[in-house]
């Protein structure tokens, strides 16, 4: 689901920075348009830092944690179903703005039993996982067609893995943001490294080298002697005692590598 890419890869606007700190400027940090696949990772050979290019799906600040969306469930609608394209229970999508996430079909004992499909196109109430090929002259599917087309009521889960969110004490973090970022728009995450994370310390201060908790402020950590969940176990150690009411950037390592 996410590419590692060599840094040489990136567009020049990514490499044009005279900065040490930020890491990238506002010019790649909130897009209308792509800059490169979402889900590509890569390692920054200056600074040791990684990162993930993804979509927002809200409105973000600078530090704050990030979260993947949650899969959405619809079902299946077997009539003018094919094993290359299937028709949904109202999702009620933008024309191929699925392309690059996944769907799960949990078809159960029928065939094809339950699979998981790369989208390739979709409309508002249908997605496609496998195109015709064009590298042969039969004008078949390609290799992702399925083997059977999915039984009436089939249930499926449209897991989006480079669209990011504000994360709760209830998620799993997967990211920290560069910038403010508009809802839609893409953008750069740290997933490794040395960032500046939201942190609220008052009552639960931050302590150096102590993995921090998530907090009650969505996109927020707090100090280890918090009740919240946990959930962020190692992968994020705060730098700095901050005990202020906050929010506040604050520096800490940060490793979601295994989690992304």
């Amino acid at each position: 689901m996410h590419k590692l890419i060599n840094q040489d890869r990136l567009p020049s606007s990514f490499l044009q920075q005279l900065g040490t700190f930020p890491w990238y400027d506002s010019s790649v940090l909130n897009s209308s348009t792509p800059a490169l696949e979402p889900g590509s990772i890569w390692c920054d050979q200056d600074t040791g830092n990684w990162f993930m290019y993804y979509q927002a799906g809200e409105g973000l600040t600078n530090g704050l944690v990030l979260y993947q969306q949650a899969p959405a469930a619809v079902a299946v609608v077997n009539a003018a179903s094919t094993v290359a394209t299937t028709v949904l229970n109202s999702a009620g999508w933008t024309a191929n703005a699925e392309i690059g996430n996944w769907i799960y079909f949990d078809n159960g004992g029928s065939s094809p039993g339950p699979t998981i499909r790369k989208i390739k196109a979709n409309a508002a109430s249908t997605v496609t996982v496998s195109l015709r090929d064009m590298n042969s002259t039969l004008n078949q599917n390609d290799a992702d067609a399925l083997s059977a087309v999915l039984t009436n009521g089939t249930n499926s889960s449209t897991y989006r893995p480079n669209i990011l969110l504000k994360c709760t004490n209830a998620k799993v973090p997967v990211g920290i943001a560069l910038a403010t970022v508009t809802s839609t728009y893409y953008s750069v995450a740290q997933i490794g490294g040395l960032a500046l994370v939201s942190a609220i310390g008052n009552g639960t201060a931050t302590v150096v080298d102590e993995p921090a908790k998530l907090s009650a402020t969505a996109g927020s950590i707090m100090g280890t002697g918090a009740a919240a969940a946990v959930y962020c176990g190692l992968t994020i150690r705060p730098q700095y005692a901050f005990a202020g009411a906050g929010p506040q950037l604050i520096p800490c390592h940060v490793n979601f590598r295994g989690t992304v």
